[in-house]
């Protein structure tokens, strides 16, 4: 019952397997959002599900900013609803496995080998989920636990008073920051920065060169192959997809950087000083 990472490659095909995998990922992103988007609404709360990014993996997210209008205890159900929907699924199929190993469903192997791949993404989503030193579900949950307004922007400004000097406007913001909050980024600095080193590595040792190494590894078996034939398009499809993440990623970065700089530009034009 307890997945394993080649329960991914369900298929003897590859190009299954990934095709397959990569777009039962999404619906079960998708499912995860909608969860929080009708969880959000039930409370009042207007939302909308987009395309984002927590530091280097590309992410769906449901946007309910305004829920910090509502008292702290009320916004928990909204938090939680993504994960509890991917627990669900993970448990309905982990007794379909369980009935049909002690002989009370028959199933299609095929069935058998899908219903592995899911559960092994939805355990992996879950455990993101659990890596709050980004934006996850359990850092709303973290935040609202320990009465924190802006956890991670505010850590942020207290890690840089060690590496940079602070401008005016970063110090008069530290100083609002309230004694409590102060407190619980004390220890919260050392998790972010643990977190942040381990992400990078993580991306460059593992996500970047394996995305690499099948690029390449494609490439040569495409190389020889007419354009017009279905190994060609077969690799080109495979290729695409190992690059859409990464594609999220830097697409949503630059449309951060392009608003950023065209606020700086509007900021100078409506006060020179």
């Amino acid at each position: 019952m307890i997945p394993q990472h080649a329960d991914l490659f369900f298929s003897p095909s590859l190009s299954i397997s990934l095709i397959v995998a990569f777009a039962t990922g999404w619906v079960l992103v998708f499912l995860h959002e909608l969860a929080h988007l009708m969880a959000a609404r039930s409370l009042g709360v207007g939302s909308r599900i987009g395309l984002s990014h927590r530091l280097v993996f590309a992410v769906a997210e449901t946007n309910m900013s305004n829920i910090v209008l509502l008292p702290p205890a009320k916004r928990y159900r909204a938090y939680f609803a993504g994960m509890a929907w991917d627990v669900t699924f993970l448990s309905l199929g982990i007794w379909v496995l369980f009935a049909h190993d002690v002989g009370w469903l028959s199933v299609p192997i095929e069935v058998v080998a899908f219903l592995q791949m899911v559960n092994l993404i939805i355990i992996m989503s879950l455990v993101f989920q659990f890596m709050f030193f980004m934006e996850t579900d359990i850092y709303y949950v973290f935040t609202t636990l320990f009465r924190c307004q802006n956890l991670l922007a505010n850590t942020r400004l207290y890690l840089r008073r060690f590496f940079f000097r602070l401008s005016d406007d970063e110090l008069a913001m530290w100083e609002y920051v309230t004694d409590h909050e102060k407190k619980v980024i004390q220890w919260y600095g050392w998790f972010y920065l643990f977190g942040l080193g381990w992400t990078v590595w993580f991306f460059y040792a593992f996500q970047l060169q394996i995305a690499i190494d099948f690029i390449v590894r494609i490439v040569g078996n495409i190389y020889h192959q007419s354009i017009f034939s279905w190994a060609f398009v077969d690799g080109m499809l495979l290729i695409l997809l190992t690059l859409v993440p990464f594609i999220i990623v830097v697409s949503y970065v630059s449309r951060a950087e392009a608003a950023a700089a065209g606020y700086r530009t509007f900021g100078l034009l409506v006060d020179p000083t």
